[in-house]
């Protein structure tokens, strides 16, 4: 057990963790890392693979690069090898369906606080009704298994 003392520093960074979770889902339900490929490409370029607007895009784009999964060099961004490796479906570590199953998971968790004083869950039962729900926890499972 850590017996460190905290800090308002460590503990405003714990509290704003989530913009590099949502960072990472959006970059993974964008497929980002999978249309960058083994290429170097602008911001355009991938937009226009991803039909997305190009500044948003390139924000996004650079959010990702702070955070040491993209690289960029002279306006074009590539995969890191954890991008490619991981993030990208033409890899067979693959691990984007299980990122998306924890994206689906996001809005629940937030309501963490309701489930607390209610003492009941804040949503129905699994929705297995929605397809990218179901193929992101059914595939994540057989990636991690």
């Amino acid at each position: 057990m850590n017996n460190e003392e905290w800090n308002p520093g460590q503990i405003l960074e714990l509290s704003g963790y989530y913009w590099k979770t949502c960072t990472l889902h959006a970059g993974v339900k964008l497929d980002v890392f999978t249309a960058i490929g083994q290429e170097s490409l602008g911001a355009a370029d991938i937009a226009r693979k991803l039909n997305a607007d190009d500044r948003a895009l390139m924000l996004l784009l650079n959010a990702l690069t702070a955070m040491n999964l993209l690289l960029k060099s002279d306006g074009k961004y590539t995969n890191t090898p954890a991008g490619l490796t991981f993030l990208s479906k033409a890899s067979p570590q693959y691990l984007g369906f299980m990122i998306m199953h924890h994206h689906h998971l996001v809005e629940s968790w937030s309501q963490l606080d309701q489930a607390v004083r209610s003492g009941h869950p804040v949503r129905g039962r699994a929705s297995f009704g929605d397809e990218e729900k179901r193929e992101s926890f059914l595939m994540g499972m057989f990636n991690i298994a």
